[in-house]
């Protein structure tokens, strides 16, 4: 296990590690998803809370026929999400990070699959993504292909960011109950 201090703290965990994609001071980029076909694209349904002050994802407890009371945060009201994690590698950046993106963004995997990758794994297109603003303000992204290359993902950085337990915490109803009662899982994993 390397140790560091806190001013040595940015020299580690970049490269594969659970960073996040974001266009933040920029309007393009060029990423490839880190996907061969279809059905390695997964979704998840969580819950957001607020945890020691940070965003986080809650697995949901419920299967799909499932009523409220067989979740806690969904009994009250805290109702699950639809979201894709989606692996990418920023190729501007030279980095493997997540995007996360919600609902609506499978049917633009499904598009961009059914479009790009017929003759190969949708890794082998390097895509140049732009964030516009609509007239209402909300940023929408669009993806050109720049190029492809055949590349699979043997051939490029892995992904190496375990979702469950990592981007997404697996509690059970008991630990639900007492986020709900105390704000807290009574442990410190994220801090």
């Amino acid at each position: 296990m390397a140790k560091f201090g806190l001013n040595n703290a940015e020299n580690y965990g970049g490269k594969g590690g659970a960073g996040f994609f974001r266009l933040k001071g920029r309007n393009t980029a060029h990423i490839r998803f880190l996907y061969s076909d279809i059905t390695d694209v997964e979704g998840y349904a969580v819950h957001e809370i607020d945890l020691y002050g940070k965003k986080r994802y809650v697995d949901c407890l419920r299967g799909e026929h499932d009523t409220a009371d067989k979740c806690p945060l969904c009994s009250v009201g805290n109702w699950a999400q639809v979201k894709y994690l989606v692996p990418v590698y920023d190729e501007d950046a030279d980095e493997v990070l997540t995007w996360d993106r919600g609902k609506a963004f499978g049917r633009r995997l499904e598009k961009l699959f059914a479009k790009y990758a017929t003759e190969g794994p949708l890794c082998g297109t390097c895509f140049t993504v732009t964030k516009e603003i609509n007239h209402e303000g909300v940023p929408y992204y669009t993806f050109e292909p720049d190029y492809n290359d055949g590349a699979t993902l043997y051939e490029l950085p892995e992904y190496r960011t375990t979702v469950y337990g990592n981007l997404v915490l697996v509690k059970t109803a008991e630990e639900m109950e007492e986020y709900l009662e105390y704000g807290d899982f009574g442990d410190e994993e994220a801090c």
